[in-house]
């Protein structure tokens, strides 16, 4: 990869960080499901925008044995959100049914 990659890369990761982070810290400290779950999907979205930006890199340097290993690895990527969106919402603790008490 050439230095502008790496450097977009480096930029793309500290940038995500730096949203990721806050998002987790004031979800930590109020107690804010929200904000977990919005600092958890920057920190899963993360490798994704990564593997984007090295597909597209590496297409355009026509190095096609990478090219197509990145591909292959997006293709993972979007098949596991496909499965993961198509799973059924989880059921609340709340509303699970207790067990039953010892009689």
């Amino acid at each position: 990869m050439t230095g502008g990659v790496e450097r977009v890369l480096r930029w793309v990761f500290t940038l995500a960080l730096a949203i990721a982070a806050p998002l987790l810290l004031a979800g930590l400290l109020t107690h804010s499901s929200r904000l977990l779950e919005a600092g958890v999907l920057a920190v899963m979205v993360t490798p994704l925008i990564g593997a984007v930006i090295v597909t597209v890199a590496m297409a355009l340097a026509r190095d096609w044995p990478f090219t197509a290993v990145a591909l292959l690895v997006l293709a993972i990527l979007a098949s596991s959100l496909y499965a993961a969106a198509r799973l059924p919402p989880p059921t609340p603790a709340r509303a699970r049914e207790a067990p039953a008490p010892p009689s």
